[in-house]
């Protein structure tokens, strides 16, 4: 099971791709392949641990996003599922700081919600550029694999 984890001060996003379908053969009209992935997010005192949908195309323009971001020193990086309850934004500034934050939702019923925000920098989105290159790697693109 492929996994990233976008790490700060105090909080943490770890995305772990729990099946991803059809893989190598069709991809989804979301880009990539259409996946099933656990979520776990840590802001302070307030946690989620859940599962949502996702795709692997969705995935690899945060990477390709991130990465550019990274590199440059500034921009917003953000990532939205396909389902729309998963969002992620992270706002560089030019000394490599960055600030994370987004929300979750369940998929159910109720509308239960979580708006998280903490402090991140370059030296912990090292890693999660490590991570992100495995799964491109291995799923590719919006096309998928070649």
């Amino acid at each position: 099971m492929e996994s990233f984890t976008l790490k700060g001060e105090n909080g943490y996003i770890k995305i772990i791709l729990q099946d991803v379908f059809d893989f190598p053969h069709r991809t989804c009209h979301w880009g990539g392949y259409d996946a099933k992935a656990k979520i776990e997010i840590k802001s302070g005192n307030f946690q989620v641990n859940s599962s949502f949908y996702t795709s692997t195309g969705e995935l690899f323009l945060l990477y390709e996003s991130l990465k550019e971001s990274n590199e440059l020193l500034k921009g917003k990086v953000l990532y939205k599922n396909y389902e729309e309850n998963t969002f992620i934004s992270l706002t560089y500034d030019n000394l490599g700081h960055i600030i994370i934050e987004g929300s979750f939702s369940e998929e159910n019923l109720l509308y239960n919600v979580l708006k998280y925000e903490f402090n991140s920098d370059q030296s912990y989105i090292k890693y999660s550029l490590l991570e992100l290159d495995i799964i491109a790697k291995k799923y590719g693109g919006m096309k998928g694999i070649s």
